[in-house]
């Protein structure tokens, strides 16, 4: 009978864990830096949203500095996980793997760069009241000269 309690309650706690994650899901699009190099105008955005999903990418969650996660979207940007309460780094894969974003190294400071992997490109904060982003880079395709750690910065002449 003693046994039996155990299960129980070792059954119980299991169950009461798995009522602990939340869901995460949504969708991304690509929202587009504006390159043209042109001087922005007064009510000119600087970042436009775009109707092109952020498909099959992989984006890696982050506790403590370790990866414990990712998500994957789909072909229409789509996304579903369940997560325990936490906060999360969210990394794109070029910082996961400890890549370049485009280019070759000679295009970049690697002691910059090495310092560049370490800051994630979103915050994701679970909790039972439900979930809060903040985005710092996922899904926005900004222009060549904007990243970090460029040795050359090649900003296009403006169109004035």
């Amino acid at each position: 009978m003693r046994y039996f309690y155990l299960i129980m309650v070792m059954a119980v706690c299991i169950t009461s864990k798995a009522q602990f994650k939340k869901t995460y899901s949504g969708q991304y699009f690509i929202t587009k830096a504006n390159c043209a190099g042109a001087a922005e105008t007064e009510g000119a955005k600087l970042y436009n949203e775009t109707n092109i999903a952020f498909a099959n990418q992989t984006i890696y969650l982050y506790k403590k500095n370790k990866c414990v996660d990712s998500i994957v979207t789909d072909k229409e940007g789509k996304f579903s996980k369940k997560l325990n309460h936490g906060k999360y780094a969210m990394f794109l894969p070029y910082k996961h793997y400890k890549t370049i974003p485009f280019g070759s190294t000679n295009d970049f400071k690697m002691e910059c760069m090495e310092k560049e992997w370490l800051i994630p490109d979103a915050i994701l904060k679970v909790s039972w009241k439900g979930t809060h982003r903040i985005n710092y880079r996922i899904a926005i395709q900004f222009c060549e000269w904007q990243y970090n750690c460029l040795k050359n910065i090649r900003i296009p002449p403006s169109q004035n």
